[in-house]
């Protein structure tokens, strides 16, 4: 929401990323732009008489009563409620201020034209009224006036018919003299806003259109300039390519919700009162981009908040809009799960489109340009293993030096978080390089590595890294990321693997690093949960209401885990104001005077503390190891059984370490090369399961067996 930051960095980025954007909306001349605006009311959002229809959708479908009923509740607190009053509590910014007009303006407007009562009506038109009276809807802070433009253009438009010609003269003269003029004198100054890809350049341009959209027919010749303005800067900057090319958004989850509200309900708005958008909806990237905040949000209702972000769930009403324009039912079902009810919610909606995610939705995803992934092991279950990371590009607006990051769900609990953006008003909050003088926004304050810490942000705030490996396959999934550029400073190498795998039962993070010359390497992972370590400091149990994750070291053999606050390290700087984390440790490993160095971290969500003895450790191979990180049979081939009993004539070679895969049979056992048991029964089970026997090492072997239920048991054996 802040002003550009690293303004030179993002644009060549733009550059880079697509050269001069060329052209992607067919906008008429401007004498034309709006010349199909539909005459009847409401044109915003609904078509003409459109809200008989909601009436009747309401009466008939139990999910939009049970919608309108939150609404209207909100609407009858509102009733009786203080109009709001001009503020900016930290000097700069109204936008909460008119958020909250927004907000009762749709809220009101919304239960006035279902209910027919003109108590919210009269109660809409009072809010209105107030912000009229404001001495400006502040254009320092641009957003403000394209978010308050908006909230008066639905006023105009969803109460027209209660308003007095006295009380639409007075909103309209609103629109023009506080969002019209500053917008006008933004295009004269050049504001910087006009020619930015990110999130302002989408609300300014979509909020203060949709004025022109309201008043058309009242003020013709300002309107057409607004509209066909705002349409040349969203397209000609480039703001609408960042989506390309499969829905990502670079400033993360929160800012997407931002942005494409902004934009799918202009677009929306375009559809309604003219009867066409222009081409905004078939942009490449958007007809895909409902399926970022689905892949960016775990099991536990909580987003892999990437940039200047909480972790809440990304919701919007438009996904409703979005499923039936692309047909992808998915969009719906997601904000059906998480919506906080909206009136645009209930105008959108489906009846029906509360259904189950489809059986054949991949589990997996990565997002292009913006280099976000995230795994997961089911849909629709809270237990369920979730783990995303990202790689992409430093130096982006909202971004932070997070190259490499990760989050965790499993057992329903977020057990490694993103800590989000600090206070917005801390000193010098967007700008270079204080910015990165601040714990939250520095590679220590990520779940990332940091080599040989200093004063700076530890990474190359220039950085361009990609996820060079994806991989999605039935029982485990990886994502492989070449950091190298984040550590240029100090290493000739460095690649993070996080794989999700054992029929997706366990995470596996690996980091293998080349420094240039003798280096200390940090591996962090920040947690607000309970933390106790065993085993020489090894095994470390996360824990809290009774659910637990054990994780363990691997590798180097030398290493050991520590808890830290999370804090900066003695050689970072310390800003005074920014956010203590008083709630936050994160666990460390620390290696240092290192050439060369491979970490790799085994994370297992468990059923209690004693499972831990269960946990069973995969072989290290390579990240380059074409079926990494399930590449542990030592190079041995595999021999499956016939149907009802084990064919040892198939092709055992004679070295006593083989795989047998056993396919409805009662038992198991390990045979010598001849054929010949050994005399060590593994497993008596039912025929209802496949028993799979691999060599790890010599005399140690891995038992694992898969019941038709979907349980899995896995043991390590050991058999002289």
């Amino acid at each position: 929401m802040q002003k550009q930051l690293l303004c030179s960095l993002l644009f060549v980025a733009s550059l880079l990323r697509y050269g001069f954007a060329s052209p992607s909306l067919t906008i008429p001349p401007l004498d034309s732009v709006l010349s199909t605006i539909a005459v009847s009311r409401p044109r915003l959002l609904l078509p003409p008489g459109g809200f008989a229809a909601i009436q009747t959708k309401i009466q008939s479908d139990s999910v939009c009563l049970r919608w309108y009923a939150s609404v209207k509740k909100s609407a009858d607190a509102y009733l009786g409620s203080a109009v709001s009053m001009y503020a900016k509590p930290d000097g700069l910014r109204l936008l909460d201020v008119c958020r909250e007009v927004l907000k009762r303006v749709y809220v009101l407007g919304f239960t006035y034209n279902i209910s027919g009562d003109t108590a919210y009506a009269r109660r809409a038109a009072q809010e209105l009224s107030a912000a009229e009276r404001f001495p400006d809807w502040n254009p320092v802070h641009f957003l403000d006036v394209g978010e308050m433009t908006h909230a008066f253009a639905i006023g105009y438009d969803w109460l027209y018919g209660y308003l007095s010609q006295v009380q639409r003269d007075s909103v309209k003269n609103a629109i023009i003299t506080f969002g019209f003029r500053p917008y006008l004198s933004a295009w004269s100054t050049k504001a910087w806003w006009i020619t930015t890809t990110n999130n302002w350049n989408l609300v300014c341009n979509g909020g203060v259109a949709m004025g022109a959209l309201a008043l058309k027919n009242s003020a013709d010749k300002l309107c057409d300039t607004i509209a066909f303005r705002a349409l040349k800067s969203i397209d000609s900057a480039g703001a609408i390519r960042e989506y390309e090319p499969d829905g990502g958004w670079f400033e993360g989850p929160g800012y997407w919700t931002y942005s494409t509200q902004y934009l799918f309900t202009f677009m929306n708005g375009c559809q309604t009162a003219l009867g066409r958008d222009f081409g905004l909806g078939a942009v490449p990237g958007l007809t895909q981009t409902g399926n970022f905040p689905i892949y960016m949000t775990g099991p536990s209702a909580k987003s892999f908040n990437y940039a200047d972000a909480s972790e809440g769930a990304p919701q919007g009403w438009w996904l409703h809009w979005m499923a039936q324009k692309y047909s992808n039912p998915l969009f719906a079902i997601y904000q059906y799960t998480h919506a906080s009810p909206h009136p645009l919610d209930i105008i959108w909606y489906t009846p029906g489109s509360n259904g189950m995610v489809p059986s054949t939705t991949p589990l997996d995803h990565l997002f292009r340009t913006v280099e976000a992934a995230s795994l997961r092991s089911k849909w629709l279950d809270k237990n369920a293993i979730f783990i995303a990371m990202k790689s992409g590009q430093n130096g982006l607006n909202h971004g932070h030096l997070d190259l490499g990051s990760f989050v965790l769900d499993a057992n329903g609990e977020r057990w490694t978080s993103d800590l989000g953006s600090d206070d917005y008003n801390l000193p010098s909050y967007f700008s270079s390089p204080t910015r990165w003088t601040y714990y939250r926004l520095r590679a220590e304050g990520h779940n990332t590595l940091l080599i040989n810490p200093d004063s700076t942000g530890g990474q190359n705030l220039a950085a361009s890294t990609t996820i060079t490996r994806f991989d999605s396959r039935s029982g485990s999934a990886c994502m492989i990321t070449d950091l190298t550029a984040a550590y240029s400073a100090y290493s000739q190498s460095v690649k993070r693997g996080i794989a999700l795998f054992n029929n997706r039962s366990q995470v596996l993070v690996q980091d293998e690093i080349k420094n240039l010359a003798p280096s200390t390497v940090y591996w962090f992972f920040h947690t607000n949960d309970t933390l106790s370590l065993s085993n020489a400091n090894r095994v470390a149990l996360v824990h809290r209401s009774g659910k637990f994750l054990d994780m363990r070291i691997i590798a180097p053999p030398n290493a050991s885990f520590s808890i830290m606050a999370a804090q900066p390290l003695p050689s970072s700087p310390a800003p005074a104001g920014q956010n203590a984390n008083a709630a936050f440790n994160k666990l460390t490993i620390l290696v240092s005077g290192v050439d060369s160095t491979r970490i790799v971290v085994l994370c297992t969500p468990i059923a209690s503390a004693a499972a831990r003895s269960d946990v069973v450790a995969p072989e290290v191979v390579p990240l380059s190891a074409p079926q990494w990180p399930e590449s542990q049979s030592s190079g041995l081939p595999e021999y499956r059984c016939a149907r009802q009993h084990f064919d040892l004539s198939l092709a055992l070679t004679g070295d006593n370490r083989v795989l047998v895969r056993g396919c409805g049979v009662a038992s198991a056992a390990l045979f010598d090369g001849n054929g010949a048991c050994r005399g060590k029964q593994v497993k008596a089970v039912s025929t209802s399961a496949a028993i799979t026997i691999a060599p790890l090492r010599a005399g140690i072997y891995l038992i694992r067996t898969e019941f038709d239920d979907g349980r899995s048991l896995v043991k390590r054996v050991v058999i002289p």
